[in-house]
């Protein structure tokens, strides 16, 4: 029995994403009907050459697959087309062979030479089955509904996988796929799609939320009013990098994986859709090396935000892995990356299932771990549908996780300045420096906990100010002369170390010293101080349940400010030794 399909220009959609990739496994989609036939004939004269030649060039695939999910029987596969004229086709025709005459090409699949690449790497495979399910998921989303009646074998589909296309050259995905597409015409009973509509509705809310998460992001980056006129005092009297504190419109994602030109950009970027995130992809650690080396360069170059890692990044990375085993190369990346921007949240993308690798990224201070495949196969496909929903919904959770550390990137940076300030020969040998380098630790180790923990984040902020202001009992004995009584910045005052039962105003004294030698208006240094050391009084880890009226809790600005003013104390004394 000879059926024909007759392509036209209501097809294109189906077959051709809007990158123009032709998507060989909706063509053979287009071919259901023509299951058990001995012959199949396409007719490709009724679209236009251009698209004529980008379906032959893919054509040899086409025939691979076909022998494989039509139960490898001997077809008669015929082609008709009207492209002769394009250079191409010669080309093409010598590739995939066959019989060529008038326009036809025709081919027995019985004596062409199955050749489809198939990775034997477990690991490979996953991580390609996890790009097909996230493709389901997306179409799944932007459709907004399952039921008994929606279509999977014509050009109308709405599940059109295009961001996996190339995945599904593969042969086991393209039969895992089949399998499923083929089942849910009859398996899907009413209530399981009530199931499956569930899911799905909390997925696009997820969708939802994430862009709410990205826009509370950069919202936090956002300076205003009070806060602002401090950083500017401090750039313009006390020149504080303007690297800090820059503004930002658009989130800059980086996503390191090797497979990222054959899939992964197109699924990440079609996963992070509508948040308006500038994502930006890289192959290998060299790649990574490059774009750090420009930053340092050029302080203009746009640096992440985020990033999104995959473990596996190299051909000598272990097929088989053990406890163990050498560390897999994306936790290099991970090093280099954290090295370089040490507040930067990494989320390890990976198909790995390894609980050692888990730890390791917990221990390489990665801020949460996505699995982007799972051990499924096609015998299922409610399983397979429901597994890929999770998947994606697994991704917005550890996403929006990372998210949530993007609000510290401020702090982490004015603390690697302070860090660098202490090796101004004034600080050599000072409690003041041990102080600095081991809160620099306790800020990377309890910000991590309490992203992997999902912590209370208001306990963390109150402990990050007490720290913070913990700085300013160091720097004390620093800004005044223990022989003379005089303050060290402004010698013509004594220093007021506070008489029994009273604070001292050393710092408080020094701040309107600065104030008013640099002729600072509204809230500024000495005003500013004054504000954080009250709320750091009134914390909740210090007053506990008592009062609670008076207690105060910490924001990120609190903490922001109080850095800026032990920036500019040290500043100053640095100044002042030279």
């Amino acid at each position: 029995m000879s059926t024909k399909l007759v392509l036209t220009e209501r097809h294109r959609s189906f077959l051709v994403s809007d990158s123009e990739q032709f998507n060989v496994f909706n063509f053979i989609r287009l071919l259901r009907t023509q299951e058990r036939d001995n012959e199949i004939h396409v007719d490709l004269r009724k679209l236009s050459t251009k698209s004529q030649v980008i379906v032959l060039s893919k054509f040899k695939t086409v025939l691979e697959l076909v022998s494989s999910l039509f139960f490898e029987r001997d077809i008669i596969f015929t082609v008709s087309h009207s492209a002769n004229d394009d250079p191409s086709i010669n080309r093409i025709e010598k590739e995939i062979g066959g019989e060529s005459s008038n326009q036809e090409i025709m081919f027995e699949l019985s004596k062409l030479p199955v050749a489809i690449s198939n990775p034997k790497d477990p690991h490979t495979v996953k991580n390609i089955r996890g790009a097909v399910l996230l493709s389901l998921v997306q179409n799944l989303i932007a459709l907004g509904k399952v039921d008994s009646k929606i279509d999977l074998f014509t050009e109308a589909s709405a599940i059109t996988l295009h961001a996996s296309s190339s995945f599904l050259n593969n042969k086991e995905n393209a039969e895992l796929m089949w399998n499923v597409l083929k089942q849910w015409e009859n398996a899907h009973d009413d209530k399981h799609n009530q199931q499956l509509n569930l899911l799905l509705y909390q997925c696009v809310q997820k969708k939802k939320d994430l862009c709410k998460s990205v826009i509370s992001a950069l919202d936090m980056l956002k300076t205003n009013g009070n806060h602002r006129h401090l950083i500017g005092i401090c750039q313009k009297n006390f020149q504080l990098t303007e690297t800090v504190f820059r503004d930002v419109n658009q989130l800059a994602v980086w996503l390191v994986d090797d497979q990222c030109s054959n899939g992964w950009k197109q699924l990440i970027e079609n996963l992070l859709d509508g948040t308006g995130i500038n994502l930006e992809a890289f192959s290998s650690l060299q790649d990574v090396k490059a774009s750090i080396e420009l930053a340092n360069f050029d302080e203009s170059a746009e640096t992440p935000h985020l990033a999104l890692v995959d473990l596996r990044l190299s051909a000598d990375d272990a097929v088989v892995e053990s406890y163990n085993s050498k560390d897999l190369s994306g936790f290099d990346v991970v090093d280099l990356l954290l090295k370089q921007w040490k507040g930067l949240p990494i989320m390890i993308v990976s198909a790995s299932s390894k609980l050692w690798n888990l730890e390791k990224s917990i221990q390489r201070g990665a801020s949460s771990y996505w699995r982007k495949s799972d051990e499924i196969d096609g015998t299922d496909s409610k399983k397979v549908i429901s597994t890929a929903l999770d998947i994606y919904a697994q991704f917005v959770d550890k996403f929006e996780c990372c998210l949530s550390k993007i609000k510290y990137k401020n702090i982490f940076e004015l603390y690697e300045i302070l860090n660098e300030l202490c090796d101004s020969p004034s600080f050599n040998r000072t409690s003041l420096k041990r102080s600095i380098v081991e809160l620099n630790l306790g800020l990377t180790s309890k910000v991590t906990w309490m992203l992997w923990q999902r912590s209370d984040e208001q306990t963390l902020l109150d402990s990050l100010l007490l720290d913070t202001m913990a700085i300013f009992n160091e720097l004390e004995h620093l800004l005044w002369d223990t022989d003379t009584g005089r303050l060290l910045l402004c010698p013509a005052k004594s220093a007021n170390v506070g008489a029994k039962g009273k604070d001292s105003l050393v710092i408080n004294d020094t701040l309107k010293h600065l104030d008013e030698e640099h002729e600072l208006r509204g809230l500024a240094l000495e005003s500013t101080y004054e504000i954080c050391k009250r709320i750091r009084n009134k914390l909740n880890v210090i007053h506990g349940a008592e009062a609670n009226k008076s207690i105060k809790r910490a924001s990120i600005e609190n903490i922001e400010s109080a850095l800026l003013i032990a920036y500019v104390l040290m500043y100053k004394i640095s100044k002042k030794a030279e």
